[in-house]
């Protein structure tokens, strides 16, 4: 089947397909006979540095959990789209990278963005408390909160806050609320 393809893409290569089709299709091949996916896409992208290229390399970086590539990939796929998702991409790798400065450098310079991303309002609550700013993580948490914001990371961050902040009153009503869930 694999060399019935490999036959078949030769004849579309010289009928006149486009050099991006026939990339795109020999990769596919080339995976299912076992090459690195992750390899032939980087190999596909830097050769024609399309943005759907790069989209396809992070999508793979996302799903392999591919650390430092994985990152440096979103933060190009962001600088080309501008889109809030390739920016919660961008935040989601910095954050598990432990890139916390970096993180709150990307977020601080891009507030238009991070004010209507409820989850990227959410990371800098949690860019906020890192840096020590316990008012500033505990307002952005109240904004969030009212704005009815479903973060799952929002509980754990108030926690931290309470903690820190040595609200123990607070932290009580979270302990009831644990006990009597």
């Amino acid at each position: 089947l694999v060399d019935d393809a490999q036959q078949l893409l030769e004849k579309a290569g010289d009928s006149g397909a486009s050099d991006v089709e026939v990339r795109n299709l020999q990769n596919i091949i080339d995976s299912v006979k076992g090459a690195d996916p992750v390899a032939l896409a980087i190999s596909q992208y830097k050769q024609s540095e399309a943005t759907s290229d790069l989209a396809h390399l992070v999508n793979l970086l996302e799903r392999d959990n591919r650390g430092d590539r994985y990152y440096l990939y979103c933060r190009e796929l962001f600088d080309r789209t501008s889109q809030e998702s390739d920016a919660i991409r961008v935040c989601n790798a910095a954050s598990s990278l432990g890139r916390f400065s970096e993180l709150h450098q990307f977020l601080s310079d891009r507030m238009d963005i991070v004010k209507r991303s409820q989850e990227l309002q959410a990371h800098w609550a949690w860019s906020l408390f890192r840096k020590g700013d316990l008012f500033g993580a505990h307002e952005q948490v109240a904004q969030l909160k009212q704005s009815k914001s479903q973060q799952p990371a929002l509980k754990t961050l108030e926690i931290n806050l309470s903690i820190f902040g040595g609200d123990w009153e607070s932290l009580s009503i979270f302990v009831e609320d644990s006990w009597n869930s």
